[in-house]
């Protein structure tokens, strides 16, 4: 079954340089949507198991910009099982669909991705 799942990217605010970084990718797809394209940017989900914070991390990576937040926690509780469930380490394509900002917190855009992922 292929599952479709909507989520937010937190803590990033926490990556060095990542708020200019977000207001690009935010540019980038405000540009496809003129160009009449689909408004999404491949991200990369990995999952990050030795994070001290949540066993359950999943890292939101943009090539090439690099990482630029985690799955919210609650999303990664649901996702990290399907993914701890393969051999190795698994790496899933997502989609950014939004860059929202809100006029009193230009400092701290956030990011909505989607995710498609299989789950049997």
């Amino acid at each position: 079954m292929r599952a479709l799942i909507t989520t937010r990217v937190v803590g990033v605010t926490k990556v060095p340089n990542n708020v200019s970084r977000l207001y690009a990718i935010r540019d980038a797809l405000q540009s496809l949507r003129v160009a009449k394209l689909p408004p999404k940017i491949t991200v990369r989900l990995v999952r990050a198991p030795q994070n001290p914070a949540d066993e359950n991390a999943i890292e939101v990576h943009v090539p090439p910009v690099g990482m630029i937040g985690w799955i919210a926690r609650e999303k990664a509780a649901e996702l990290a099982p399907y993914m701890d469930g393969k051999k190795g380490p698994y790496v899933v394509t997502a989609e950014i669909i939004d860059i929202p900002v809100q006029p009193e917190h230009l400092d701290n855009p956030g990011a909505v991705i989607t995710v498609h992922t299989d789950v049997c």
